[in-house]
């Protein structure tokens, strides 16, 4: 059934619909840039808030200022502005949910007056952005705005009648301020570090350009809200199109498809006010910094290191990269060891909780995560969310394996072949530039770090990080740039890779997922051994074979030596042994136990009431019968195990009932 409000009662009761009347709103939102995440994300929770009953004056008027942007206003005008937000998740209670917040959409190649009409409204009080990183005309490496890019030399020379996002906001902004109208919140969606800042770094620089007056009162009376925004959001394939109509009878021209998690933290800034977006699940705050290093540190950067290892295994979704038991490893260890450690508290938020859920999110069969969308423009992506954590961990001295591995693996991918020998195109606007940096394997590692804007400064400052790790003997000289023979000034400096060995790291009181990931960053082949300690909890590693800081070539076997404890062994042989009887008896009367929770209750026929608890004693499970009138009593009986499991000795007064 094609989907538009005259359709709406007719929708099969497991798609939820707008329990307000669409055509009832007013707009009081602008958003520039209607794709997928904002459809997912901030109209889905202005949506669910106007199910409520309330913000029916926050209708969303979306705005595309790209040609692009004229095939989704086609899709959604010919559906009254409504369409579907279709979950896919691995469990059964995902959403299919018919959304209504969009009332309309302008495009700017139609005109720009009417879009600055818009904007000028004295209704719209927020204006909000999903353009990405690329649109605020920001330079990755020096921080600069771009003003001398096309787009923006236009609408400096033409402020009427702009094109561009900044050129459209200082015009309306103008208009706002010279007929008394209030300023609008700018407000930021993009997902990028202190987006309300570079936001407003970005509108600043242009109209200081263009009448500094403008700019001054900008500064004064326009906010810009930080965000922290997070959902994944795939790109809606014609299959997922067929999937909706099949299983639910609603024909969509462009639903967006969107995993079950979804979290947005907000600055509580706003010029002219905003929806009570906190009543649907929306996290206000005055600092979304620690928010922000965390999502920016442990998904985006998680997601960065995974996704390129997978992607030259020959895997194509995410799941299935999460699905190589290396690389799950691999991607917690550096959760757990490079990111976690040096992140500043969170208010509000537990840690191991959300690792948890960023694992089982990457999981996520259902929704089928592209790591083609992934991998995309990795040049943008290092400086964001890779270079900090590298950063970080340059400053504190700690291990660098894991965060170089991801460069190393971003190098490899840029050659375009994975490992199977299918070549792929790179999905970059700069990939041109960075696989001429990869093209030779003589000096890469110098070259492709020394690109600032990608790497900035400390990493290749870093003799850790650019050490060179080889089987050779520790000192020899691997390779001189330039290169042997080549005629150069007196001046010139001259790089010189020497050789540095492997040695087995540390991994002492690790996990033995953390361990067996720490020893196969090195290239080792690992060897689980379990000794017998109580000395700490079972599963720590508790050494390797040969120790740690020996020097081993990559390659080799290395014996992992694991905590096991006997207490725990024991615990499993009672519960292996109560298993087989429902019922057992001390002293005549018979309890009934409970193996899983090895505790037993007494179902005699008399009135006094007995329970009956396992107490560990080194290789001995006891019964203690605790009597409810007079007490704990007296050991009443003990069985002992070996080492197999089996019972070797039994007190007389324990008996299977």
């Amino acid at each position: 059934m094609k989907l538009n409000r005259q359709h709406l009662p007719l929708l099969a009761t497991a798609v939820a619909r707008p329990s307000y009347d669409p055509a009832q709103l007013r707009q009081g939102i602008v958003h520039i840039g209607v794709g997928g995440f904002h459809r997912a994300h901030q109209a889905a929770y202005t949506d669910a808030l106007m199910n409520r009953g309330e913000a029916l004056d926050w209708a969303i008027c979306g705005a595309g200022l790209r040609s692009d942007d004229r095939a989704m206003h086609d899709a959604l005008a010919a559906q009254d502005y409504l369409y579907t937000l279709y979950e896919l998740g691995d469990q059964p209670d995902t959403e299919v949910r018919v959304i209504g917040a969009i009332s309309g959409m302008l495009l700017a190649e139609d005109g720009a007056e009417a879009l600055l009409e818009k904007l000028a409204e004295p209704a719209i009080r927020i204006v909000s952005l999903t353009i990405t990183e690329g649109g605020y005309c920001i330079d990755d490496g020096s921080g600069e705005f771009l003003a001398e890019l096309p787009l923006v030399r236009h609408d400096l020379a033409n402020p009427r009648t702009p094109r561009g996002v900044f050129g459209f906001l200082c015009e309306a902004l103008r208009r706002r301020r010279d007929t008394g109208v209030p300023a609008f919140t700018v407000m930021s969606c993009d997902n990028l570090p202190h987006n309300g800042e570079v936001a407003r770094k970005a509108l600043l620089a242009f109209a200081e350009r263009l009448d500094p007056g403008l700019a001054r009162w900008i500064a004064t009376h326009v906010s810009f809200p930080n965000a922290m925004v997070d959902r994944i959001t795939p790109m809606t394939s014609p299959a997922h199109r067929r999937q909706l109509a099949q299983r639910h009878d609603v024909e969509d021209a462009w639903p967006v498809v969107c995993e079950p998690f979804v979290q947005w933290v907000l600055e509580d800034r706003f010029s002219a006010g905003r929806p009570a977006w906190e009543k649907v699940g929306v996290q206000f705050t005055d600092d979304v910094t620690p928010y922000e290093e965390m999502k920016i540190g442990l998904l985006n950067g998680s997601h960065l290191a995974l996704t390129y290892l997978g992607f030259l295994r020959g895997y194509r979704f995410v799941h299935e990269t999460l699905g190589d038991p290396l690389l799950r490893r691999y991607v917690r260890a550096f959760m757990d060891r490079d990111v976690a450690p040096l992140l500043a508290p969170v208010p509000g938020i537990d840690l191991e909780r959300y690792k948890d859920s960023l694992v089982e999110r990457f999981a996520n069969r259902a929704i089928a995560d592209q790591l083609e969308r992934v991998c995309s423009d990795g040049s943008s992506k290092f400086p964001k969310f890779i270079v900090p954590t590298a950063n970080r961990l340059i400053a504190a001295g700690r291990p660098l394996e894991r965060v170089a591995l991801v460069v190393a693996a971003w190098a490899l991918y840029l050659g375009g072949v994975d490992e199977h020998g299918e070549r792929y195109p790179i999905p970059d606007p700069r990939a041109a530039e960075c696989q001429a940096l990869v093209a030779e394997r003589h000096g890469l590692g110098r070259r492709l770090l020394g690109v600032e804007t990608v790497f900035g400064p400390a990493i290749p400052a870093s003799a850790a990080f650019v050490e060179v790790k080889s089987n050779e003997e520790p000192g020899t000289v691997l390779s001189v740039t330039p290169e042997a023979g080549t005629k150069v000034k007196a001046a010139t400096p001259l790089t010189v890779e020497v050789a540095v060995p492997y040695t087995v790291p540390e991994v002492e009181g690790l996990s033995q997922a953390d361990a067996t990931a720490a020893l196969e960053a090195e290239g080792y082949e690992v060897r689980v051994a379990r000794t017998y300690t109580e000395d700490v909890p079972e599963g720590t590693a508790v050494s390797t074979d040969p120790a740690a800081g020996t020097q081993l070539d990559s390659g080799s076997e290395v014996t992992l030596n694991v905590a096991k404890s006997r207490k725990a062994e024991c615990l499993s042989y009672a519960q292996a042994y109560f298993q087989s009887s429902k019922y057992f008896v001390i002293g005549g009367k018979s309890y009934e136990i409970d193996p899983a929770k090895l505790t037993v209750d007494y179902v005699g026929d008399d009135t006094t009431r007995y329970s009956v608890s396992g107490i560990q004693y080194g290789s001995l499970f006891g019964i203690v019968v605790r009597d409810e009138a007079t007490g704990w009593q007296t050991l009443t009986g003990t069985i002992t195990w070996d080492g197999e499991g089996n019972v070797k000795a039994s007190d007389p007064a324990i008996k299977r009932a």
